[in-house]
């Protein structure tokens, strides 16, 4: 559909891969998990890229103030903003290219909730039925919650004045 996979996209993606491989693995060893590795990631990102066609085509928008929490969200696990901009230095990536990845993501998520949360209407009469042919997945057996209470006898008592509760 017209969208371009850049060899850098594919690369920023197995950057921390190739990284945890080097240390653990030969050279022989990294270049077959890297050859699957990108396999995988190139069936995703065509994946993501249909789908983020279709929603285009659909012409499905994504509120600004939507992208805005998500950055939010992203900065919070950061204990500083500093350290969330090195963070995205590090992965060779821009605020502006997150913004847009999220807006991407956002895009591709409301698509998916209409075509997919449309399609689905369970009645009451369908969970009951549902319930009904698998209640024995929903029984629990019979629990029983026990506490011990020790009681301690304090020394030097004749057993029957004091007692201590531990």
């Amino acid at each position: 559909n017209n969208e371009v996979i850049t060899q850098g996209e594919i690369d920023r993606i197995l950057a921390p891969a190739y990284e945890q491989y080097k240390s653990m693995l030969s050279e022989e060893q990294i270049i077959k998990k890297l050859d699957d590795a990108r396999q995988a990631v190139m069936a995703q990102l065509i994946e993501e890229k249909l789908i983020l066609s279709e929603a285009k085509k659909q012409n499905i928008e994504v509120d600004e103030k939507d992208i805005n929490a998500k950055v939010a969200e992203a900065k919070k696990r950061f204990p500083s903003n500093e350290i969330f901009e090195e963070a995205l230095t590090a992965q060779h990536i821009s605020l502006k290219e997150l913004r847009v990845k999220f807006k991407e993501q956002l895009m591709t998520k409301k698509l998916i909730d209409q075509k997919v949360g449309a399609g689905l209407v369970i009645t009451p009469v369908e969970i009951s039925s549902y319930y009904n042919k698998h209640s024995n997945e929903f029984a629990q057996p019979e629990a029983l919650k026990l506490r011990n209470i020790l009681i301690k006898l304090k020394k030097g008592t004749d057993h029957s004045e004091e007692l201590e509760l531990v």
